[in-house]
């Protein structure tokens, strides 16, 4: 599973993170999707919230895509649809599909609702198309952008919401230490 860090295209140092904040519904309800600098002064801890991983996908071009972090395991960014659009890290945890020709598991409407709230389309940058910019699938024309320092889904439609909605991927700030077994 690779790891990786997400790249502003237009402020400088800045990565896509996320923030723990006090209050709420406890430690991972208020777990936000954020943009940071990060520096060679920054903490352990800000460049571990700014290392990224995509469970059991890769990061190419028509990829359907969840982005979640190695340090909250079951974490993916996850449109709120009750908060604006605003993106956050929640847990999901999909049910195990049972071994084949054992039947399925029927996927309810909320499910798939959830399924596809934290499921992003990996297109070209809109400003670079050397970037990555992610379509929401449950909104199709709406697209990860940083605004304020914070990360939504909103429709990129001039200059500015165009260069906010363009990543390049980077080596991970802080790769995981690999498991070993004895």
């Amino acid at each position: 599973m690779p790891y990786f860090s997400l790249k502003s295209s237009n402020i400088p140092d800045g990565f896509v993170s996320y923030q723990h904040f006090s209050g709420g519904k406890g430690f991972f309800g208020r777990t936000t999707g954020e943009l940071v600098k990060i520096s060679d002064a920054s903490s352990a801890v800000e460049r571990e919230h700014a290392t990224l991983e995509v469970p059991g996908e890769s990061i190419s071009h028509s990829a359907q895509v969840r982005i979640g972090s190695p340090s909250l395991p079951l974490h993916v960014f996850r449109v709120l649809r009750d908060e604006h659009l605003r993106l956050k890290m929640f847990e999901y945890n999909p049910p195990l599909a049972p071994p084949s020709g054992l039947g399925s598991v029927p996927e309810t409407q909320a499910r798939k609702e959830l399924r596809e709230d934290v499921t992003f389309v990996v297109v070209p940058g809109h400003a670079d198309p050397s970037g990555l910019s992610f379509k929401s699938l449950s909104f199709p024309e709406l697209f990860i952008r940083h605004r304020n320092f914070h990360l939504w889904v909103e429709v990129v439609n001039d200059d500015l919401s165009r260069h906010d909605a363009t990543f390049f991927v980077q080596p991970a700030l802080a790769p995981p230490a690999p498991v070993s077994v004895k």
